[in-house]
């Protein structure tokens, strides 16, 4: 695998699909969480197509549509497996299975279950089964930091599960 440069990352990215842009968005997103007591517990596929869902709830919002679901999942500051600050252990498991899935080699079944999901998503199948949720936060990764994220205010509560929580009309 090529050292991960910022000129390799933005190759990368470039080279993406949208559908498989999503998936690793999704994958990386929620394909664990931590649990009181019990540390890192893996997450069903489920919990993978519930970030599809809110990739694809922005891509229907006047807001974001311009972005693309692509756009949406690259978009600085938005989804931490993209942002090397977010979580090292993370960005690089990320930047790894996308080098892994351009080079061809066989995908792993919850990633080969998201890229099916995501092309499903583009292809206007999803459900949205989130009640419109735009944006979504880790409680358990906020616990160090003593509070919620600034946007919750004002924003409307629709959903919890895998370890996250879900909002829409985030302003």
């Amino acid at each position: 695998m090529m050292p991960l440069t910022a000129a390799a990352v933005e190759t990368m990215t470039t080279t993406l699909s949208p559908a498989q842009t999503m998936a690793l968005t999704a994958w990386a997103e929620a394909r664990s969480r931590l649990e009181p007591g019990k540390g890192w517990v893996a997450n069903p596929i489920d919990a993978m197509v519930d970030i599809l869902n809110v990739i694809d709830n922005r891509a229907h919002d006047p807001r974001w549509q311009a972005k693309g679901h692509k756009g949406i999942c690259l978009q600085r500051r938005q989804f931490s497996c993209w942002d090397r600050r977010g979580g090292a252990e993370n960005f690089h498991a990320l930047l790894d299975r996308a080098q892994r899935l351009l080079a061809g080699e066989l995908t792993p079944p919850k990633l080969f279950s998201c890229l099916a999901a995501a092309e499903g998503c583009l292809a206007g199948a999803l459900i949205d089964t989130l009640g419109a949720a735009t944006h979504y936060y880790s409680p358990a990764s906020m616990v160090p930091l003593g509070r919620m994220p600034a946007w919750v205010v004002g924003a409307t509560w629709t959903a919890e599960r895998y370890g996250h929580r879900f909002y829409r009309s985030v302003r």
